[in-house]
């Protein structure tokens, strides 16, 4: 047991988004743990709302292509899936 790190009030959060959406994403899960360094607020408002930037940036990833719902990763060109999360990560955290 270590008290290195010991805070009297826990800073972290976490989500769990089972089905993304009902449609294109209905088969893809989100999963979130969120470290409280920057504050309480911040690791709450990612935990709330990171998932929702990253679902809307997947969508427009995919609106122009004629993949059927729901997707399924053998349908995604993997490298631009991974920059797309990556950038709405980025940009959230802006």
């Amino acid at each position: 047991l270590s008290l290195c790190s010991f805070r009297v009030d826990m800073e972290d959060a976490h989500a769990t988004v089972l089905q993304l959406d009902e449609q294109r994403w209905s088969r893809w899960s989100y999963f979130g743990i969120f470290d409280g360094h920057a504050g309480y607020r911040t690791a709450v408002k990612s935990a709330e709302k990171l998932h929702q930037r990253i679902l809307s940036s997947l969508n427009s990833l995919v609106q122009d292509t004629k993949v059927s719902a729901p997707l399924t990763s053998s349908q995604l060109d993997y490298p631009k899936f991974e920059m797309t999360i990556k950038d709405a990560y980025f940009k959230f955290d802006q």
